[in-house]
């Protein structure tokens, strides 16, 4: 689901700031190099130190790399690849054309008691409905949900947006192997024809019971083509 904010504004005038007040204050600072220990590896505790010192909070903006290089007096190569690292360990955040910011921490929730939208739609006194989107095999493509399986996998990933009293609140994508979709009868057609189908009820019916899951939260601006989805301004 994409939940509206304002972080995209939030980011571009924290970024104006911090240029603004600190630009004239950053000096070379020696990296604190161990033995052992390659240099991108030093750069990133130097980089986390600074956000400490700086007192960045989730959504500030870093300083470019350009004046990262020239802090730290190492190369422009050093600074993406610490960069890298601390954006596969959710420190920060890059986005082409705007620059590096601290990450926005994710909550994640152990799902004791699972129940799919169709159910919690209508404990709330809403008829649940959705639209198939997109109906995809995605078996060889660069899908960031798609390593959850083993490589090879047929896979299908099927996107719906989901609606509560025919009013669009969010947009759910699957990814399933081929094989679970066919036993559940999970198809194209299906899914076109039925805008209620419980994607839980039906795999509970061809006898797939979710018996573990976990949950990841976090806000983010909706891009053009979930905005038009949604009815709702991009961003």
């Amino acid at each position: 689901m994409v939940l509206n904010s304002d972080r995209s504004d939030n980011r571009t005038s924290c970024r104006a700031s911090f240029r603004r007040g600190n630009q004239l204050a950053l000096k070379h600072t020696a990296v604190q190099r161990r033995p052992g220990v390659a240099l991108y590896a030093a750069v990133q505790d130097a980089i986390e130190a600074l956000i400490q010192e700086r007192q960045l909070a989730p959504g500030d903006a870093l300083p470019p790399e350009q004046e990262l290089q020239a802090l730290f007096g190492v190369s422009r190569a050093t600074i993406r690849q610490a960069l890298s690292g601390l954006e596969q360990r959710r420190i920060v955040e890059r986005h082409q054309g705007r620059g590096t910011f601290l990450a926005i921490p994710t909550m994640e929730l152990s799902l004791p008691q699972l129940t799919g939208f169709s159910e919690q739609v209508r404990a709330r006194g809403m008829r649940p409905s959705s639209r198939l989107v997109e109906y995809a095999d995605v078996t060889a493509l660069p899908d960031r949900d798609a390593h959850f399986f083993p490589t090879g996998t047929p896979l299908i990933r099927m996107v719906r947006v989901r609606c509560a009293n025919d009013v669009p609140i969010g947009t759910h994508a699957a990814i399933l192997p081929v094989e679970l979709a066919e036993r559940a009868g999970l198809s194209e057609s299906r899914l076109r024809a039925d805008p209620s189908l419980s994607l839980y009820a039906s795999l509970e019916a061809a006898g797939v019971r979710i018996t573990w899951a976990e949950e990841y939260l976090r806000s983010r601006g909706a891009d053009r083509a979930e905005a038009e989805l949604l009815n709702v301004r991009p961003g």
